[in-house]
């Protein structure tokens, strides 16, 4: 899996983006995991709704348009 990181103005929002961009990658995410981490975060892409059906964990959603501004949050 690709990562990256999140930064705004110079400053490093988020260290380890993971970037989950393909149908496997997508369908997979988060399930069988325990967290994420503070300092972690995964993007996926493209992706118009999200499911937590069998999450061991709560999460935090952020909804980026196409041009990656925040549209809303959950």
């Amino acid at each position: 899996m690709k990562t990256a990181v999140l930064k705004k103005n110079g400053i490093t929002l988020v260290r380890t983006v993971e970037v989950a961009n393909t149908m496997r990658l997508r369908l997979v995410g988060l399930l069988g995991r325990d967290g994420l981490g503070s300092d972690r975060a995964m993007h996926l892409s493209p992706c118009n709704c999200i499911h937590t059906f069998l999450m061991k964990f709560p999460i935090d959603l952020i909804f980026l348009s196409k041009s990656l501004q925040i549209t809303k949050l959950a």
